[in-house]
């Protein structure tokens, strides 16, 4: 029988008792003086799966692990099996369980002890889907720990009240998340924005997609039918989707345009390499250099989650659009394409995958124009503009905008700077470093050195550059 006494040089309790081996340990518990009956069951508790260890399989018996033992090795398991949302599992564990619960050895954690940590996340003001997110994961995990026999029972088995109330933190906040049209336009349309970001942004307001399957999508996903081009969601970005079910989803007449147009026009400036069958239709461009630029990923490289969202909340306030998710593109497509006389029934086979709650659903295959006849049905512009409004969404951005690739920066004088040929803009700036690099002004480590204002670069085309002093006629060469 184990002992729990207290020690001068410590404010925790200690215990002593035998381990697997027989030998006796002497180590400190996570209480606290003052929760000696606490500590005492819990001693007793791993007493018994020792005992029950020992019992069921010698070979077996072996340290019983602590939660933040066990939560790093159940979590490194989870990885390799490929679960998608791996990376925000360890996040709540690193954050939010570990803190609280850590210390304990399995068998010592009880119902009170996550009825506690559910109260203590309610009062650090968490939304209530982050909490049932959290305490899905722990009872999860300890799941896993009874079929691995270090524990009997799940003490995260609590009742539903301790998770408190159920639906948004805010409960205004999901009337408004949603954009209008002509936001949208905007979004699509407004050249200070980048080409790549627009057609990515397109892509979610016509299509639906989410954002991982947006950056997962490559050409070879897009088969020529009729009446519109069938696009393949099977991925959501380097990993299956969020069902593990494709889905065909028909390409909006405007988006066909748009993406023809990415493909021949713009995608070899913006990429650095002519687009093949399985290149990925938007990834990451060629770095613009300034601020964060060694931070920028590789061109071509698949966009991740962070790069998607922090462009889009950039973008949103450059445009003076006040801040709503990039999800919510979906959830306007989904709405306005349903106001504009989509059926529900047909629109839900092009953005979510056949239920399997009902047999009657795995049995349905509506027909491919039947499909293409719900998603065409959302005209963002009227239907004799749609032509001018695709053309907008892959136009030049503006010249007087110098921007980098990692926020917005202030636009700088080009007031000098007379461009009369046509197809002739200013470079960005960090494309002006490189080319004054690429003259020898400049030594390939120096980042630090500004480019004389009075130089400005000019593009001519992806092939072809001019440099010309401010004040200088950009004069089309032969």
């Amino acid at each position: 029988m184990g002992s729990v006494y207290r020690r001068k040089d410590s404010s925790k309790l200690w215990w002593r008792n035998k381990g697997p081996d027989g030998r006796t340990v002497t180590k400190p518990s996570p209480f606290a003086v003052g929760e000696e009956a606490a500590a005492r069951q819990a001693l007793e508790r791993i007493e018994l799966a020792i005992r029950q260890r020992a019992a069921a399989s010698p070979e077996r018996s072996s340290a019983i692990p602590s939660v933040e033992k066990y939560a790093k090795a159940w979590i490194a398991q989870r990885r390799d099996r490929g679960i998608r949302d791996v990376d925000n599992d360890e996040s709540r564990f690193r954050f939010r369980i570990l803190p609280v619960l850590g210390g304990y050895p399995l068998p010592a954690v009880t119902r009170p002890m996550v009825k506690q940590l559910l109260a203590k996340l309610r009062a650090d003001g968490l939304a209530p889907g982050t909490i049932r997110n959290i305490h899905s994961n722990l009872k999860v995990l300890f799941d896993d720990a009874i079929d691995d026999e270090l524990i009997e029972t799940n003490p995260a088995n609590v009742h539903a009240r301790h998770l408190g109330r159920a639906g948004d933190k805010d409960p205004e906040w999901r009337q408004g998340a949603m954009y209008s049209r002509e936001e949208v336009v905007r979004l699509l349309t407004d050249p200070q924005l980048p080409i790549d970001r627009r057609v990515i942004y397109a892509i979610a307001a016509l299509s639906g997609l989410r954002g991982g399957e947006i950056a997962g999508l490559r050409w070879r996903h897009i088969d020529d039918a009729e009446p519109l081009p069938r696009m393949l969601v099977a991925h959501s970005y380097d990993s299956v989707t969020k069902t593990d079910q494709p889905r065909s989803v028909p390409v909006h007449p405007i988006l066909a345009r748009v993406l023809t147009d990415w493909r021949r026009r713009h995608y070899a400036a913006v990429v650095g390499h002519v687009p093949g069958a399985d290149d990925l239709i938007v990834p990451s461009p060629i770095s613009r250099g300034g601020n964060g630029a060694h931070k920028h990923r590789p061109a071509g490289t698949m966009r991740t989650k962070n790069q998607i969202g922090k462009r889009f909340t950039r973008d949103l306030e450059v445009l003076g659009i006040p801040h709503r998710r990039f999800h919510d593109l979906r959830r306007t497509f989904i709405s306005l394409a349903q106001a504009d006389g989509a059926r529900r029934d047909h629109l839900q086979r092009t953005t979510h995958t056949a239920g399997t709650r009902h047999a009657f659903d795995l049995y349905t295959t509506l027909p491919w124009p039947t499909l293409c006849a719900a998603v065409a049905a959302f005209k963002p512009v009227p239907e004799t503009e749609e032509a001018t409004f695709a053309t907008a969404i892959t136009a030049p951005e503006r010249p007087s905008e110098l921007r980098s690739s990692y926020g917005t920066k202030k636009a700088r004088d080009v007031a000098g700077l007379v461009v009369e040929a046509p197809g002739v803009e200013p470079l960005y700036a960090g494309e002006k470093r490189q080319t004054w690099r690429a003259l020898g002004k400049l030594s390939p480590h120096d980042h630090s050195t500004p480019v004389p204002s009075s130089y400005v670069a000019i593009r001519r085309s992806p092939r072809s550059r001019a440099h010309v002093p401010t004040g200088c006629p950009a004069v089309q060469s032969g």
